[in-house]
């Protein structure tokens, strides 16, 4: 390898974590997507982002779980998870093991390129980096998360694969607001 295209890797390398770093990504997940050593990734936080270790410690969040918690969260993922796949974060099949899978240089700057747009058009995002790249490795791995739609409105929603007769999470709060009505006691009944 030539040593011009050596250093724009690296280059390369660096500007990704340093971006990752910018976005409070754990010292972990920007060693997986930008394939450099812990040393690195902590000189570079060090000098990007020097209040960075009060923050963020412990693992990834893993669980698919959270993209379920509210109606805006569902929305919001399912937003995130199309523009990963038009930025061509997310593979052509299911993975079975996307956490080794799936992280590489050029992924990364992809994932960075969309969770970047995605903050720029929503402003106010309840999706973290770190809970992206979870979403995305869900979305990616064996029997977690797909893309379906609603049983009674036929919107596109994220829902685990195995789900059966699914409601996007506006149908479920109408659903619910419904039943709730009609319990309530009506005025010529008293």
């Amino acid at each position: 390898m030539p040593v011009v295209d050596r250093y724009a890797l690296i280059r390369r390398k660096y500007d990704l974590a340093q971006r990752m770093i910018v976005l409070e990504a754990r010292t972990a997940t920007i060693m997986q997507w930008a394939g450099l050593s812990e040393y690195r990734v902590q000189q570079l936080a060090r000098r990007f982002a020097p209040n960075r270790g009060t923050t963020r410690r412990g693992h990834s969040p893993h669980t698919p779980r959270y993209f379920a918690r509210s109606p805006q969260i569902e929305a919001e993922s399912l937003a995130f998870v199309y523009l990963a796949m038009e930025a061509r974060v997310l593979p052509d099949r299911v993975l079975s093991n996307a956490r080794q899978e799936l992280p590489d240089l050029r992924r990364g700057e992809r994932l960075i390129e969309a969770f970047e747009f995605y903050v720029a058009l929503l402003g106010t995002v309840r999706l973290s980096l770190e809970r992206a790249i979870s979403l995305v490795y869900a979305f990616s791995g064996a029997e977690q998360l797909s893309l379906r739609y609603c049983s009674r409105c036929h919107d596109l929603m994220l829902t685990p694969r195995s789900a059966q007769n699914i409601l996007c999470p506006f149908c479920r709060t109408d659903s619910a607001l419904s039943s709730r009505i009609s319990s309530l006691p009506r005025a010529n009944d008293a």
